[in-house]
C-alpha cells in the first residue's frame, strides 16, 4: 500500500532517480523502525523464556539465540561458524575488530601528531589531494598511445553495449553480488533486494534505464563511503591505510551488469597477452609462458630480459567526473571528497575498467618495431613482447639491440 502510493507520485519528480532516492530514505528508515521493533520484542521474548525456564519453550529460546550468534559471526568478519561457538565469542571478535580499526591519531601533512576530533580532517585533506586530477597529461603522449588502438567493438556488439537494461539482468547481477557485505550509505545491503526483488523488480528497471538516457547516477549511488583498514608500517601515516569503497547494492547491480556485459566483447578489444577480465583466459598462461620462455632461453643461449613495469599507484590513475565519497573514521562520516581519479576497490566494474584503460599503451609496446619479442616454436609465428595481468605487466625484450 504505501509503495503504490508513492509510486502515483512519481511524475511530480523531475526524474526517476530523484524519486528513487525519496523512496529509498523512506524505506530505510521503516527498516530501522521495524529493526528496533523486532531487536526489541526478540529480548523481552528471550528474558520471559528464560526467567520461567520452561522446558517447552526451549526450542524458541534456541532459535532466538541463533540469529544473535549469526548476527555477530558476519559483524566479526570470521570466516567460519562451528557448531558449539556463542555469541560472546563472535562479540569479542567484532569488538577487537573495532578496536583495530579505531584512530585514535595521525600526522598530518605538516609532520603534526593530531588527536581527537581533527583525526577525520586530516584523512578527509589526505583523500581530497589524493584523489584530485593529475593536470600533467603529455597530450602528445597521449595521442601517440590512443593512436595505437586497431581494435573496436563492431555495431552488434555496440549495440548489445547500449541496448535499454532487462529485468532479468538486474535478477542475474543480483544473484551474482556476494552476500554478508557492508551497505552503502543508503544501508541497504543486497539482501534486501534479493528479498523484495518480485516487488521492486519494475521499480529498479524504471530507475536503471533512466540513468542510462539521462546519462546520470542518483545522487547515493555517485557516493560511496570509504573505511579504512590498517596495514603493517607507520601507523600514524593516513597512507599506511587501505582504503576500502563502501557502495550502494543498487549502484553495483548496474555495474555489474555493465561488467557482464563488456566481458561479452572483452576478448575482441583487448590484446590476447592481457589476462584480467577477459573471460576464458588466466594468469597461469602467463605463467605457463614465461616459463617456456625462460626454457628456451636457456636452452639456445639467448640474450633476454624479464622487465617488470611498475605503474605508481596504478589503480588511482584512471579519471572520472561527479563522483563523491565520504571517509568513515571512528564512526563518523568526513564531508564530502571530490573523486575525480582512480577506480573504487568493491566495484563490480573496476578491473574491466583498468585494463581497457591500460590498453593502448600494450598496443603501443606490441607494435613497437624497435622491441623485439620471442618467437615460441608451435605458436603459428605468434611474437611474445608483453604479457600482462591488470597492473602486473612485463616486457620481453629478446636481440640485443632492443636490450
Amino acid at each position: 500500500m504505501y509503495l503504490r502510493l508513492w509510486r502515483t507520485l512519481k511524475a511530480g519528480f523531475v526524474s526517476v532517480a530523484e524519486w528513487w532516492e525519496t523512496i529509498k530514505s523512506r524505506i530505510r528508515d521503516l527498516c530501522i523502525v521495524y529493526g528496533v521493533r523486532r531487536a526489541r520484542e526478540k529480548r523481552k521474548v528471550l528474558k520471559e523464556l528464560q526467567s520461567r525456564c520452561l522446558s517447552g519453550d526451549n526450542e524458541v529460546v534456541a532459535r532466538i539465540l541463533a540469529e544473535e550468534r549469526e548476527g555477530a559471526f558476519i559483524r566479526s568478519r570470521e570466516r567460519f561458524l562451528e557448531d558449539g561457538e556463542t555469541p560472546g565469542y563472535f562479540y569479542l571478535k567484532e569488538r577487537a575488530r573495532a578496536q583495530a580499526k579505531f584512530i585514535k591519531q595521525v600526522r598530518d601533512s605538516n609532520g603534526c601528531i593530531v588527536k581527537g576530533t581533527g583525526v577525520i580532517n586530516v584523512f578527509h585533506e589526505f583523500y581530497s589531494h589524493l584523489y584530485s586530477a593529475d593536470n600533467s597529461v603529455d597530450r602528445e603522449s597521449q595521442s601517440s598511445l590512443l593512436n595505437s588502438i586497431a581494435c573496436s567493438v563492431s555495431a552488434d556488439q555496440l549495440k548489445d553495449l547500449e541496448k535499454p537494461i532487462e529485468l532479468s539482468e538486474i535478477k542475474l547481477a543480483l544473484s551474482a553480488m556476494a552476500k554478508n557485505k557492508s551497505p552503502g550509505i543508503d544501508g541497504l545491503p543486497a539482501e534486501f533486494y534479493l528479498e523484495f526483488l518480485d516487488l521492486l523488480g519494475e521499480d529498479l528497471l524504471c530507475l536503471y534505464n533512466d540513468v542510462f538516457c539521462r546519462k546520470l547516477l542518483s545522487v547515493s549511488q555517485r557516493i560511496s563511503v570509504v573505511t579504512l583498514l590498517p596495514k603493517k608500517g607507520d601507523a600514524l601515516d593516513p597512507a599506511n591505510r587501505r582504503p576500502i569503497s563502501l557502495l550502494t547494492a543498487d549502484y553495483k547491480v548496474i555495474a555489474k551488469i555493465l561488467q557482464l556485459r563488456l566481458s561479452r566483447v572483452m576478448s575482441s578489444i583487448v590484446s590476447i597477452f592481457q589476462t584480467c577480465s577477459v573471460p576464458g583466459r588466466s594468469i597461469h598462461q602467463n605463467l605457463s609462458i614465461l616459463r617456456d620462455i625462460a626454457d628456451m632461453v636457456k636452452f639456445w643461449g639467448n640474450a633476454c630480459a624479464f622487465i617488470s613495469l611498475d605503474q605508481h599507484k596504478a589503480f588511482d590513475k584512471i579519471l572520472y567526473t561527479d563522483i563523491r565519497s565520504k571517509v568513515l573514521v571512528n564512526g563518523q562520516l568526513s564531508d564530502d571528497v571530490t573523486i575525480q581519479r582512480g577506480v573504487r576497490q568493491g566495484c563490480p566494474l573496476s578491473p574491466a575498467l583498468y585494463v581497457l584503460f591500460i590498453e593502448p599503451l600494450a598496443q603501443y609496446i606490441l607494435q613497437c618495431n624497435n622491441i623485439r619479442g620471442f618467437h615460441i616454436p608451435g605458436s603459428g609465428g605468434r611474437v611474445i613482447k608483453l604479457l600482462q595481468y591488470a597492473d602486473d605487466a612485463r616486457v620481453l625484450p629478446h636481440h640485443r639491440v632492443t636490450l
